[in-house]
């Protein structure tokens, strides 16, 4: 849903991490529109956890990050 990909959802989300807690995302890109709707949350993840880090896989794009 949407409000799984908002600013605010994610840092409420980074809130509830232990330190070390994972959270992890698996966004699909097997189309141009999954792609670029992936690429907008990357960015939006990114700002909202810097660290994030992204595993490429071959029609998907894994985001994580690691709670400090």
């Amino acid at each position: 849903p949407t409000t799984a990909e908002s600013k605010k959802f994610l840092q409420k989300l980074d809130e509830m991490l232990y330190p070390q807690g994972l959270l992890l995302y698996n966004r699909l890109i097997h189309s141009p529109v999954l792609r670029q709707q992936t690429e907008v949350f990357t960015r939006r993840m990114r700002d909202a956890l810097p660290g994030t880090k992204i595993c490429k896989a071959h029609r998907n794009r894994m985001l994580y990050y690691e709670k400090a």
